[in-house]
């Protein structure tokens, strides 16, 4: 007599097959999000960063393009956004940064030649603040 066997072919997953995929797919599915959001954030900080040294560039051109006898009175010392019929803002194209500030400083207004720091501050999408500084010098 032969005997007969009966295969049972599988279809589907156990409710302890699904678990366990189910843990080991959200931690990963997690860390790409983390991770997607983490290169999201840094990008625009590159962006702003690179919007933060034009707008410091353009200010230096300009300390640069101004006699050195009115340098002083054009960027007064530690003045934030400028004196009031020469914003710095207008220098740069205007602020498109949040929170975007910016001050030109002098180690020492009687030297020559005169170093000058351009200093500019901004929030990031975190309210993190940010700093981007540029020194140059100009002599008579």
């Amino acid at each position: 007599m032969a005997i007969k066997r009966k295969i049972h072919i599988q279809r589907g997953m156990t409710l302890i097959e699904a678990m366990i995929a189910t843990m080991i797919l959200v931690p990963a599915i997690i860390a790409i999000l983390q991770t997607y959001m983490q290169v999201t954030y840094l990008s625009e900080l590159t962006k702003e960063r690179n919007i933060a040294l034009s707008h410091i560039a353009s200010v230096a051109e300009a300390i640069r393009c101004t006699p050195f006898n009115h340098v002083l009175n054009n960027f007064p010392n530690a003045t934030t956004d400028g004196p009031a019929g020469n914003s710095y803002a207008a220098l740069a194209g205007g602020y498109t940064l949040k929170e975007e500030h910016i001050v030109v400083t002098y180690n020492n207004t009687s030297s020559d030649p005169l170093e000058i720091l351009v200093a500019l501050t901004w929030q990031d999408m975190n309210r993190r603040q940010h700093r981007q500084y540029l020194t140059t010098m100009r002599t008579r």
